[in-house]
């Protein structure tokens, strides 16, 4: 896999696209600057692009300045890491997801229905694997597979569980049949009323081998705000107080012997999370779902950290939104 490749492919994609639109020989300006231009300073707009064109631009396919700034030049500009990341994942499956996730970066910022070009991954689903019928139909990601890549990275009876980002349980649902009375699921939530909706929803289906926790997991100690979104969280300047704590502090002070298996899911916030897992993941060595999706340097990013923390990790990648470019998730098995 060459970026410089990637680029004609999608280069020749977007023109063919295009050129029934009528916006053939925009996107191929446009496109031909972008490429030849080195840093993302919003002042080249000025030099290269007239107020009109740009407008124009701006208007229809969905702010194309953020998402250079955002999606492409980092691509283009710094290809090295994206490359080493590719060479170190598993299967073909998962260098296919991630090639995919590096197409629509680059066709994103010039045409709107990048997913007409480039369909998204079908979901690997979980076989014959089952945790119960009215689980499953609680666990919305369960039967697409999220967090559970089968036979490779998922938990297993009499693990201890970390399930980082819970929503409203569905993962803390499925993992808690798959651990068994004889292991346990610590299930954060730091948003408080889906914290509350948490906890119903562990009562209604007896997890009783479920702790749920009102944290968000961070790289210290310390207050956090969370912002709300229709449904998502995040770390931010909302209103809403939450304790931020290290996952490594969380494990001394329960008296946690061992940890099997972390799932992130925390709206942009897996990279200081994963710094407060330090010790966790050292010590342990856990299996590993991350989600990938929220940062674009998530990508490569997430994998160097597991790296220099274990570099005996082995990464897979599988995509769950069919849909869509969320829900593409990370795996690490030591």
């Amino acid at each position: 896999m060459r970026i410089q490749d990637l680029l004609k492919e999608v280069e020749e994609t977007l023109l063919e696209r295009t050129s029934k639109s009528g916006y053939k020989s925009k996107t191929e300006a446009l496109w031909q600057w972008a490429s030849h231009t080195r840093g993302s300073m919003w002042k080249r707009f000025a030099f290269h692009l007239n107020r009109k064109t740009y407008k124009e631009w701006d208007n229809a396919e969905g702010n194309f300045g953020l998402g250079l700034t955002h999606q492409f030049w980092p691509l283009i500009n710094g290809p090295e890491p994206y490359e080493a990341a590719y060479d170190k994942l598993e299967d073909d499956e998962s260098r296919a997801v991630f090639m995919w996730r590096l197409k629509v970066r680059l066709s994103m910022p010039f045409v709107m229905g990048w997913d007409d070009a480039y369909p998204a991954p079908k979901p690997p689903g979980v076989g014959d694997l089952t945790i119960g019928a009215e689980e499953e139909k609680f666990c919305k990601g369960f039967k697409d597979g999220q967090y559970l890549l089968r036979d490779i990275c998922m938990p297993e009876a009499g693990d201890v569980v970390l399930d980082l980002g819970a929503f409203l349980g569905d993962s803390a649902v499925a993992f808690s049949r798959l651990v068994g009375e004889s292991g346990h699921v610590y299930s954060f939530e730091a948003l408080s009323s889906q914290f509350e909706t948490l906890k119903t929803n562990l009562a209604h289906f007896n997890c009783g081998n479920v702790t749920p926790c009102f944290n968000a997991a961070w790289n210290k100690a310390e207050e956090l705000y969370m912002s709300s979104n229709r449904g998502s969280s995040s770390i931010g300047s909302g209103d809403h107080p939450v304790p931020g704590i290290r996952v490594d502090d969380f494990v001394r002070e329960r008296g946690i012997e061992q940890v099997d298996f972390i799932k992130m899911d925390i709206e942009g916030a897996e990279q200081e999370a994963i710094e407060g897992c330090v010790e966790t993941i050292k010590t342990f060595k856990p299996k590993l779902a991350l989600s990938a999706y929220h940062k674009p340097e998530d990508l490569y990013l997430l994998m160097d950290m597991v790296s220099d923390l274990h570099p005996g990790y082995r990464f897979y990648m599988r995509h769950y939104d069919p849909a869509g470019f969320n829900d593409t998730v990370l795996y690490a098995v030591g």
